[in-house]
């Protein structure tokens, strides 16, 4: 079965390959939204680089030890 063309996204809207500093704009919008949680949880959250996993991880493991599910 084929979608109707107008159900399909073109090419020119979808965001191909990583951006420049390494994460997807989803990944930097994931963790823009987590150290808000962490901020509001009263983790701190100190300057890291842009989509640092090490950083990722480390608000994820606080924000759980805090009872933060998501």
């Amino acid at each position: 079965m084929r979608w109707p063309s107008t159900c399909r996204s073109s090419s020119a809207t979808r965001t191909r390959g990583p951006s420049p500093s390494g994460s997807s704009p989803r990944r930097l919008a994931y963790d823009e939204l987590l150290a808000e949680a962490c901020r509001l949880a009263g983790v701190e959250v100190g300057p890291h680089a842009k989509g640092d996993p090490a950083e990722r991880f480390r608000e994820e493991v606080e924000l759980a030890s805090r009872g933060w599910a998501w």
